[in-house]
């Protein structure tokens, strides 16, 4: 018969055989566990002594059972008949056991009576298991320890040092108390961040040695451990492998308390640089924007706030590399009055920077089957769940090293090949855990996505490909043509994460999850598509290209009155001919697809001049363009007919006169622009019930609530008529290059516009848009840009841009794209449009022709033009910084290739102008970027 007993499992088969000796077996354990029994102990062990029954292992269990049960007398009787603590198959005498089941079960709750009962009846030849150590060299002084059992550690301590296991000089963090990892007693008191264990040992023992010690207490974030660390003499300078100190490490990981223990004790720390990348706890900090970290280090007077890391970097830049944009104002701020953080690298280059060979979008053969591409896990970093999962349970918990392979059927062989229905392809192995928000896929290949089966396999590491599935441990299986349900209708659901489970190949029991994203791109042609053997951004000369034509419309009660200038309405035919004729050679409009697929050209993905909050996708091409017509006219019922408008609308908010300046016409009309005239665009006449009637139908919509205004309506600017992509590309005279931005929502997009959560396919709303601009484009300098990276890779791939493997041939391209990015000005949740690092990385890994990013990093850090024009890339930014000529002309010098801009003749004009003072060179970033910036 065997009972448990905290954990441990007691035989009393050891005893007994017999009937009798049965029943003297259930006395024993009767006796120990009721105290009211205890007493007969003695007389039960002699007979059972008597019968020859009472084993070294016997006794050893039956002591274990009366420490459990803190059975005192018990106790003291079982160590007289007990010859030796015998060890169990860890190693384990009867001491360790114990600890264990009070350090697990009970949380040092527990009583140490029994402990100390033990330990004072102990014979002298039996103390040596007090200081044995278990197959994991470790002691019962590591167990006490490791579980923070304070009373336990005085009893253990004390009982060592009378039995001069130890002495006063013995330091307890020394070679001689290492387990098989290498860890002492305070390792693992620190390590759990038991400060009272740590306390006592220092206070015990001499001055402790292992600085390593401060690190470790450091990394957990136990700030009262550190301090006591500290207090007794250990260093805070410590330096691992890495170079890495105990401010570095709180500065990297955001360990606040920590850190002003740290400062309070070494402020000099703050200067010590890592062995890598040479970077101080300031840069650690702007690496990953901890911007209460960075405040905090560059409050001692001892941080250098222009000291340069190994690559010539500087923090305030590596901040703005990684999409902290404001975390990279503020170290700026902190400058001293009059300092220039780019003026002593001036010197550094002696001429223009070189422009890089840009890729020819020929270069690359097109694709002629769907690609399949298959992302572990999520691209939004708002999403802290992990790609896999196996039982709930950490991987650092698991026996055994596990590696998922992702295999597909249906698909083509890595050669080109096709293969038989049931085939499984491998398509790669990612060793677990996953890194979080990996934005590398899988690809495969095939010629009916319908049909494709993916498969995660979760096998041990040793494995190799060829065995894998044979020996895989769990599988999970997903058809593709059934992860999305709106597939069907057209559709696509914003939330793209998919999750399957993981069965057990034997049990058949779900073990864990995989958690994925597919992205299916269908291949696209067209009679129009021809082989462009040049480069595409072959001209030297920096473009001026017109955000939204003239530019995006501003509501007039956010501007002082010199700012009170006139508008054209945006992303309409009038403002882009306007533009053209100002100077820009490119003009940027936002494309959207309509419920019927036409693309039309709108900006916001709410139609608020429907007077609902109604997505572009649900309107028809002939309802989108209906929107701005005016209401029919109502009869005058004093003169009986059609009233006509007795006043015109002001061009500002407002309901004052003014006199007809605009007429309807094919030919050129003035407009106003400030004080000058230009010769401009043909545009509608004035309606003030029209006036009355849209601003009415827009005033409880979203938009219209949260900004007061809404672009290309009147009484904020020259309203013009809806228009589309064809009409746009039919009208503009073919030296008008198109910049399309491909209007698509991505998740957080669509949250935050309080949209439903799925828009028109993305396959559909990509081949749509692409026929309309090959069947219309002709020989016009088109290029795409989008902030949706899965419209960019789309449009890129369906293009040609992505090499098919075992494909040598050159086939038909077309347009190239550029990838938008608010490089970390804005919060973006997809990981690959977070800053400029992801965003020069995304545009690598998909062969885009560079990036269009937001102005602020280039206008702080011009060095990161740089980086951006050496990875290869086309370097574009917007925004309103470059609506003054002087911040565009100074990014122009610095080697960007165009500026988007608002104000078009004012830049223009600026860049035709020469300097008035003149404009250094930018540095170059001496060497390649560094890893942390890896963009390969």
């Amino acid at each position: 018969m065997k009972r448990i007993i905290g954990g441990a499992t007691i035989s009393t088969d050891d005893l007994t055989m017999s009937k009798a000796d049965s029943d003297l077996a259930e006395a024993v354990s009767s006796a120990i566990d009721k105290p009211r029994e205890s007493p007969h102990l003695h007389h039960l062990l002699e007979k059972a002594n008597e019968k020859g029954q009472l084993t070294t292992q016997t006794l050893n269990s039956l002591m274990y059972r009366a420490v459990s049960r803190a059975n005192l007398p018990c106790i003291r009787e079982l160590i007289e008949w007990l010859p030796a603590f015998e060890n169990d198959v860890s190693h384990r005498n009867v001491i360790h056991r114990y600890l264990l089941h009070i350090g697990t079960h009970h949380g040092g709750k527990t009583s140490t009576e029994a402990l100390r009962t033990l330990l004072a009846a102990m014979k002298p030849d039996q103390r040596e298991a007090l200081s044995a150590p278990d197959s994991h060299g470790r002691t019962p002084l590591h167990y006490v320890c490791q579980f923070g059992l304070l009373e336990f550690l005085k009893v253990i301590l004390s009982c060592l040092k009378e039995w001069e296991f130890i002495t006063a000089s013995t330091p307890l963090d020394g070679l001689s108390f290492q387990d098989c990892e290498g860890l002492t007693p305070v390792h693992l008191a620190v390590l759990g961040g038991h400060v009272g264990c740590v306390r006592l040992i220092c206070d015990t023992t001499p001055k402790l040695s292992d600085g390593a010690l401060v690190l470790a207490a450091a990394r957990q974030n136990y700030a009262e451990v550190v301090k006591v660390l500290i207090d007794h003499g250990l260093t805070c300078g410590f330096k691992d492998r890495e170079g890495e100190t105990p401010l570095y490490v709180c500065a990297k990981m955001n360990l606040m308390d920590t850190l002003r223990v740290l400062l309070a004790h070494d402020v000099l720390q703050v200067s010590v640089a890592e062995s890598s990348r040479g970077w101080t706890p300031l840069f650690a900090a702007s690496a990953e924007g901890h911007t209460d970290v960075a405040k905090e280090l560059m409050s001692q007077p001892e941080c250098d706030l222009l000291r340069r890391d190994n690559d010539g970097w500087r923090a305030h830049e590596t901040a703005a590399f990684r999409g902290h944009v404001d975390l990279c104002r503020i170290i700026m701020a902190k400058l001293p009055l009059g300092v220039d953080p780019n003026e002593d690298l001036d010197d550094s280059l002696s001429q223009t920077p070189d422009k890089p060979k840009v890729k020819s979008v020929a270069e690359i053969p097109q694709p002629d089957k769907t690609l399949v591409l298959v992302t572990l896990g999520s691209t939004d970093v708002r999403d802290t769940r992990g790609s896999v999962t196996v039982d709930a349970k950490p991987f650092s918990d698991l026996d055994t090293h596990l590696t998922l392979v992702v295999r597909a059927t249906n698909v083509d062989q890595p050669d080109g090949l096709p293969t038989r229905q049931y085939d499984e392809i491998d398509g790669g192995a990612v060793e677990l855990p996953v890194e979080e928000h990996t934005t590398e896929p899988i690809r495969f290949y095939t010629s009916d996505a319908s049909k494709v089966q993916v498969i995660f396999d979760l096998v041990p590491s040793r494995d190799d490909a060829a065995t894998s599935a044979r020996h895989a441990l769990a599988r999970g299986v997903a058809s593709v043509d059934s992860l999305d349900p709106l597939k069907q209708s057209g559709r696509r659901c914003l939330r793209d994460v998919h999750e399957v489970p993981l069965i057990e190949r034997s049990s058949m029991t779900i073990v864990g999850s995989v958690r994925f994203r597919v992205l299916i791109v269908t291949p696209f042609s067209h009679p129009n598509m021809k082989v462009r053997s040049q480069e595409y951004w072959n001209s030297l000369a920096t473009r001026v290209i017109g955000h939204r034509g003239l530019g995006k419309n501003t509501n007039p009660r956010g501007r002082d009155e010199l700012q009170q200038q006139l508008q054209m309405g945006e992303n309409t035919l009038e403002s882009f001919l306007l533009a053209s004729k100002l100077g820009a050679s490119h003009v940027e409009f936002d494309v959207q697809l309509t419920k019927d697929f036409q693309p039309v050209i709108y900006h916001d993905f709410l139609v608020s001049e429907a007077g609902i909050d109604v997505p572009m996708h649900a309107l028809t091409e002939e309802q989108f363009s209906s929107l701005h017509a005016p209401p029919p006219k109502h009869t005058d019922r004093r003169k009986g007919h059609r009233g006509v408008p007795k006043r015109s609308e002001s061009l500002d908010v407002g309901r004052t006169h003014r006199h007809r300046a605009f007429s309807v016409s094919d030919g050129l009309e003035r407009v106003s622009e400030g004080d000058k005239i230009l010769e401009g665009t043909a545009l509608q006449q004035d309606d003030p019930d029209a006036d009355d009637h849209i601003t009415h139908r827009m005033k409880y919509t979203r938009d219209y609530k949260m900004k007061g205004f809404k672009g290309n309506s009147r009484g904020i600017s020259i309203q013009a008529p809806f228009t589309t992509l064809r009409e746009v590309l039919q009208s503009l005279p073919p030296n008008v290059g198109c910049n399309i931005e491909c209007k698509y929502p991505m998740l957080d997009e669509g949250q935050a516009e309080e949209m439903e959560e799925f828009a028109l396919d993305l396959n559909v709303w990509a081949d749509k848009v692409l026929e309309c601009v090959f069947e219309y484009g002709a020989n016009r300098e088109i290029i795409f840009s989008s902030f949706h990276p899965d419209v960019c890779l789309m449009l890129n791939h369906k293009q040609g841009g992505v090499p098919m493997i075992g494909k040598t041939e050159v086939n038909p391209v077309g347009y190239p794209t550029l990838f938008l990015t608010e490089s970390g000005t804005a919060p973006m949740y997809d990981i690959r449009a977070s800053s400029l690092q992801e965003a020069i990385r995304f545009c690598k890994d998909w062969n885009l022709l560079g990036l269009v990013s937001e102005c602020s990093p280039f206008v702080m850090c011009p060095r990161l033009i740089q980086v951006v024009k050496r990875a290869g890339l086309v370097c574009v930014s917007y925004g309103v910084l470059n609506n003054n000529p002087v911040i565009a002309k100074t990014q122009i010098k610095h080697g960007v290739d165009a500026v988007i801009v608002d104000s078009v003749k004012a830049v223009h004009n600026g860049l035709l102008e020469p300097d008035a003072k003149a404009i250094q060179e930018l540095p170059t970033v001496e060497g390649s970027p560094p890893d942390e910036f890896a963009i390969e």
